[in-house]
């Protein structure tokens, strides 16, 4: 019976994680929600690995109506604190990090993990950055939820 209940959370995890709030009602969150807006896109896809592996979470943001990000002024990734049995091979990246696409409206980044154990763990980070369109410029700071789902 414990074999079966491992199979299943391993099976249904990489859909979706459970968190139980202090009042004690479960409350289903969604993994790798894109963060969205009329000028940009923040996309963080959950990451997988098998215990000890290096894997990586993939952050992708996509700047949208005529706006460019600005490869000059940069682009910060940080991920807040790693949850117990699992570490960040690097938990604050740059521009010099990832890639920007030829006409600067994408930059990708791939933020390295390694876990020691089995599970879901929920995982925060932020990104910074600054987008013009002509001499209309924005400095954006968001943050963005994913997981890292370790078999």
């Amino acid at each position: 019976m414990r074999a079966h209940k491992t199979l299943m959370a391993i099976a249904v995890a990489p859909l979706l994680l459970l968190a139980t709030p202090a009042s004690g009602k479960s409350k289903t969150m969604t993994v790798g929600q894109d963060v969205s807006t009329d000028t940009y896109t923040i996309s963080a896809r959950r990451g997988t690995a098998g215990v000890a592996e290096k894997g990586h979470i993939e952050v992708r943001v996509e700047a949208r109506q005529g706006y460019e990000l600005s490869p000059e002024q940069g682009i910060k990734v940080k991920m807040k604190g790693a949850p117990k049995n699992l570490e960040w091979g690097q938990a604050k990246l740059s521009a010099a990090d990832g890639q920007f696409s030829k006409d600067a409206t994408e930059f990708r980044v791939r933020v390295p993990f390694r876990a020691e154990r089995i599970g879901d763990y929920p995982v925060k980070g932020r990104v910074k950055f600054k987008m013009c369109r002509g001499d209309e410029c924005k400095r954006v700071s968001r943050s963005f939820d994913t997981a890292v789902v370790v078999h």
